[in-house]
């Protein structure tokens, strides 16, 4: 309040009217340029010297002090309440728009005190802003200021445009909405340049500017490009052979194919002997490469096992299976292992490279009472061992190990000490006095004792590990054939 009753003195003892000056209204241009545009009214009122104007800043201090600002103040009611509170005798409000290069301005001066609008000036300009602000602008404030009587205004002249192409269902749009599909006529448009974009699925956007003269009719002929990208279809395996289905083509016995499709979804199908269908949909983009792998996953394949005996156990790979209810990839390479009690086991390899059923048929043969003779004679322990008697396997085997390390190392000293006693003997023989031949008697004697010592060890040695070889033999004998399951 004590700004208004500093200003209030200066404009009651003005010689000239007291005007304020409220930003104009913005119509599809900036609050910047329209900022600018006002600035400059305000310069070229001052210019002509009819008018005291209030400064912006002195203005906004005013309105920011009593809590109002001069953005979205667009009556005339607004206009005189901003009037009293600076203290003027005029408010000049107004609005600016443009449509494509047209712009339209309206200016008027509103008496304070009775809320009259004293002068109105309207005025349409084809041209640019930068002609708006260093011409208009200056003939509205002269307008405003009785310095040039207000014309009537000019008449525009509107024009057409007609948008016509070869192709149905173009989608015409000028400033972000959509005006209609082709053929399509405008009418009424303002003298200007104006942009627009033509629009059709499967094609690229088309953007171009046409011009509208003073009522002059304008054609425009669109022609669109096909949206396209390129696809490219890959093998998921290095020797992979399939066969695609796309976009109603066929391309058989492909290994990798590149081709260039319009923008757009499509379905597709990739085949191969031995795997599953792969169904999809892709999106192909414009101007870019999209790339589909053929990662067919392998048909599974139905194994029908036929094993004797029953009670066999199945490894394939590596693994427990269920002989009953199997299945195998197409095309995996599998190593098959077969074992059952008594029986002598299989192991084989097979492939399969076949999509029907697969029947597989093994018999083990039993473990025969010849071959356990057989391993029986070689060592003892190891028929049993084959015929599977882990127990008398390790008692045979035990036995007859720890008899033969015996017999060895006896036979070895008795070669060593038996060969003493013929040294011992040539010794005594020649002796000549009586306490040599005592000597070397007593020598020879014990020499002879410890060596038929050590034959009876052999002779024990030997005969047990005979016992063992051939009680071992006689229970490889008692093993009698499986019977059937």
């Amino acid at each position: 309040m004590r700004r208004l009753i500093f200003l209030l003195p200066l404009f009651l003892f003005a010689q000239k009217s007291n005007v304020a000056i409220l930003q104009f209204d913005a119509a599809n241009i900036s609050e910047a340029e329209v900022g600018i545009l006002t600035d400059r009214l305000s310069t070229e009122l001052v210019k002509l010297g009819s008018f005291t104007v209030v400064e912006r800043s002195q203005m906004e201090e005013v309105l920011k002090e009593q809590g109002l600002q001069q953005s979205g103040c667009t009556t005339s009611e607004c206009a005189v309440e901003v009037g009293f509170l600076l203290g003027v005798d005029k408010m000049i409000t107004g609005s600016i728009g443009r449509i494509g290069s047209l712009y339209t301005l309206s200016a008027r001066i509103i008496d304070v005190e009775t809320g009259a609008i004293l002068r109105q000036v309207s005025l349409d300009v084809s041209g640019t802003i930068e002609k708006v602000l260093t011409q208009t602008m200056a003939e509205i404030a002269s307008q405003l200021s009785g310095s040039t009587p207000v014309p009537a205004g000019p008449k525009i002249g509107f024009g057409s445009v007609s948008f016509t192409s070869s192709e149905a269902n173009v989608i015409i749009i000028i400033n972000g909405e959509e005006q209609g599909t082709v053929p399509l006529v405008i009418n009424n448009l303002p003298p200007g340049n104006y942009e627009f974009v033509a629009r059709k699925t499967g094609y690229r956007d088309l953007a171009q500017e046409f011009s509208i003269k003073s009522n002059g009719q304008t054609t425009v002929d669109i022609v669109l490009e096909f949206a396209e990208g390129f696809l490219e279809v890959k093998a998921a395996r290095q020797t992979q052979k399939f066969d695609l289905y796309i976009a109603d083509g066929v391309y058989q016995g492909i290994n990798s194919k590149k081709m260039g499709l319009p923008a757009g979804d499509y379905a597709y199908t990739i085949k191969e002997f031995g795997y599953a269908d792969l169904n999809n949909t892709i999106t192909v983009l414009d101007r870019e490469t999209v790339t589909l792998t053929a990662n067919n996953q392998p048909l599974m394949v139905p194994i029908t096992f036929q094993i004797y005996p029953k009670s066999s156990v199945l490894m394939l790979n590596g693994q427990l299976v269920d002989t009953n209810n199997f299945e195998l990839p197409f095309g995996s390479s599998n190593d098959l292992s077969v074992k059952a009690p008594k029986y002598i086991g299989s192991k084989e390899s097979f492939s399969v490279n076949n999509t029907e059923a697969i029947d597989l048929s093994i018999n083990l043969l039993p473990k025969t009472k010849e071959k356990a003779l057989v391993r029986s004679i070689l060592f003892p322990g190891l028929g049993q061992q084959y015929y599977e008697s882990k127990t008398k396997a390790l008692l045979f085997s035990i036995t007859a190990a720890s008899l033969t390390a015996l017999l060895t190392s006896t036979y070895t000293t008795y070669q060593d000490d038996n060969s003493l006693v013929s040294q011992y003997q040539l010794n005594y023989q020649n002796a000549t006095t009586i306490g040599d031949i005592e000597s070397t008697w007593q020598t020879y004697q014990n020499q002879a004792n410890q060596v038929n010592d050590l034959q009876a060890q052999l002779l024990i040695y030997g005969g047990a590990l005979g016992a063992t070889w051939i009680i071992n033999i006689v229970d490889a004998l008692l093993f009698n054939r499986l019977e059937n399951d």
